[in-house]
């Protein structure tokens, strides 16, 4: 996180690493429970506006957490939402690296799947 943010923000942060260690360590439940409070935590902080790279930064993360308990339409569901606010926020117009990623991630899913979906970056 950048320097002179709130300590809100910086417990976000470390929400977040706190979540994906749990992840990377198969705690699936805890990994859960700790991004869906960050999601939240977040965007309270953004003031519930709907796009913000933060917030879909969150709902990748939840949604690497529903990939790996295998839920994997609600993983689907959480990315798509992710790449839809990365689109608007940084323009559909423009490749930025989350949203590169994200279409990456969505690609791995159908491929787990076993669905032959087309990903546009104008939309999924």
């Amino acid at each position: 996180m950048r320097s002179g943010l709130s300590l809100e923000w910086h417990i976000v942060s470390s929400l977040w690493d706190l979540g994906n260690s749990y992840l990377a360590n198969g705690k699936l439940e805890e990994a859960l429970q700790v991004h869906e409070r960050s999601l939240e935590m977040t965007r309270e902080l953004c003031g519930y506006i709907d796009t913000h790279p933060d917030i879909a930064i969150s709902l990748n993360s939840l949604g690497n957490v529903h990939f790996a308990r295998g839920n994997h339409e609600e993983a689907t569901k959480l990315y798509a939402e992710s790449l839809e606010m990365y689109q608007t926020f940084y323009r559909a117009s423009t490749m930025h690296f989350h949203m590169a990623t994200t279409l990456s991630i969505l690609g791995n899913v159908y491929r787990v799947q076993g669905t032959k979906r087309r990903i546009r970056t104008n939309g999924v």
